[in-house]
């Protein structure tokens, strides 16, 4: 089975739980991408983010970076599963939608489609949720869905992960005390085996 990694926001593929579920994936004898894509900086977005234009990080650079670096790779007669965590959500709902992806399933954790209320983050991450999406259209593509999120989350209110998930019909699963669900985690159980319920089905 195939699966695919994305990070979020100002991120990195090489922090948080990233490395950690393609190691263990991989381990298991599944193929795992993970791929960076364009960042900005945000110490200088932080300076001024109400003035910062034409950021690196926008839905056509990732697009472009997912058409260009992933998507000759997939192979669409065998199963594909999507890890996004924060911004990459929205990123492939978009991603699934152009490309007419089918998959197997989608785990998306700590999303949001949205502005959050924090203008650097905001500036960034507006162009990948401007544009909507035809959920009759994407929500069969996207497979046996799951949204995972926690319940103090400090970047990303707790109603927008809720809203995600209602809008992808996807099963939610809500942690105690998890923050965001990234750069404080260097592991996390629960998307293994939500992976690992994936390949064992038939």
């Amino acid at each position: 089975m195939q699966f695919v990694i994305f990070h979020g926001t100002f991120s990195s593929i090489d922090e948080n739980w990233f490395p950690w579920l393609k190691e263990n994936l991989e381990k298991l004898g599944q193929t795992v991408f993970a791929i960076q894509f364009p960042v900005d900086d945000m110490s200088v977005v932080q300076k001024s983010p109400e003035t910062y234009t034409n950021p690196k990080e926008s839905l056509t650079s990732w697009m472009e970076t997912f058409e260009r670096e992933l998507l000759p790779q997939l192979k669409t007669d065998e199963k594909i599963c999507f890890v996004g965590h924060s911004l990459a959500p929205a990123f492939i709902l978009q991603a699934v939608s152009k490309h007419h992806l089918q998959l197997d399933s989608s785990i998306f954790v700590a999303p949001f489609l949205q502005d959050i209320g924090n203008p650097t983050f905001d500036v960034i991450n507006h162009s990948f949720y401007e544009h909507p999406v035809d959920y009759d259209v994407v929500k069969p593509l996207l497979g046996v869905t799951y949204s995972v999120f926690s319940t103090n989350d400090p970047y990303v209110p707790q109603k927008y992960n809720e809203e995600f998930a209602t809008l992808t019909s996807g099963q939610k699963i809500i942690l105690t005390g998890g923050g965001h669900l990234g750069s404080a985690l260097t592991e996390l159980p629960i998307v293994l085996e939500l992976c690992k319920t994936r390949f064992f089905y038939e």
